[in-house]
């Protein structure tokens, strides 16, 4: 069973690292393509919330065709998009291999706690899903610094060439080890499933891990948007984010003046 995680973990992996990999480098991506710093960052947005939508379609996908395709088309997506990104000569194609990207963890994320709840049960699968969760803390913290290193010695395409290395990886791992775990009694889905959705979203015990898990990612992402440089501001020597922080609840009247200055 622990194989059986370690092949789950590198399929949730993806998300993660499509997100935080390449955050070090959006100065000079933006140089590198003649854009501007605010559209290479809204890829991230774009990014997410691909992969949050996606989800309503790859679910009843991994339902009707199996866990196994599913995640096989979903890596090979995932390499297509990172190269296209390592190889974008334009701001428009940059922007295009994001959104590619997004769809295929959408694939893969799905597939990956699928398979935890195919498989376990109780507090097996609430410890599973308690490990694969614990990489989304850990990841942020030192994809940044891999991205930064890989950028620093190669240049600002090499963090993509790694998630296609790393794909490439996961995509062998995943076609000879990882198993079927599909209920053979589970119905194949035709459509979407709207009243199932409509139902989920009026309960109330979802409507809370959603919104935990959304003020958990705002105070994450505002370490970045509100500074992509993380530079160094005027006072002290706090990185500016945290004086935009400060700043923005403090109730002064010229808050907004100073949270646009940082």
């Amino acid at each position: 069973m622990q194989k059986f995680l370690l092949l789950l973990l590198s399929l949730v992996l993806l998300g993660p690292l499509g997100i935080d990999l390449y955050l070090p480098t959006i100065p000079a991506i933006a140089i590198g393509l003649g854009s501007s710093e605010a559209v290479i960052q809204s890829t991230i947005s774009l990014f997410i919330l691909v992969l949050g939508l996606g989800q309503i379609i790859a679910g009843p996908l991994v339902d009707k065709y199996g866990r196994k395709p599913i995640a096989l088309v979903g890596i090979i997506i995932y390499m297509i998009g990172a190269a296209m990104a390592a190889l974008s000569t334009t701001p428009t194609l940059f922007v295009a291999s994001r959104l590619l990207q997004g769809v295929a963890v959408c694939c893969t994320a799905v597939v990956a706690f699928s398979g935890v709840r195919d498989r376990m049960n109780g507090n097996e699968a609430a410890r599973a899903f308690g490990f694969l969760n614990g990489t989304l803390n850990i990841v942020p913290a030192l994809a940044p610094l891999l991205g930064g290193l890989l950028a620093e010695a190669f240049g600002w395409r090499a963090p993509f060439w790694f998630l296609v290395a790393y794909g490439a990886a996961v995509l062998v791992l995943i076609a000879f080890y990882l198993p079927e775990t599909r209920p053979a009694d589970t119905k194949p889905v035709t459509g979407l499933p709207l009243k199932q959705y409509w139902r989920i979203l009026n309960d109330d015990r979802f409507l809370i891990f959603p919104g935990v898990r959304g003020q958990r990612f705002l105070d994450h992402a505002g370490e970045f948007f509100c500074q992509p440089h993380h530079s160094q501001s005027r006072s002290a020597n706090l990185p500016c984010y945290w004086q935009c922080s400060d700043v923005a609840g403090s109730g002064q009247p010229d808050a907004r003046r100073q949270f646009s200055a940082c």
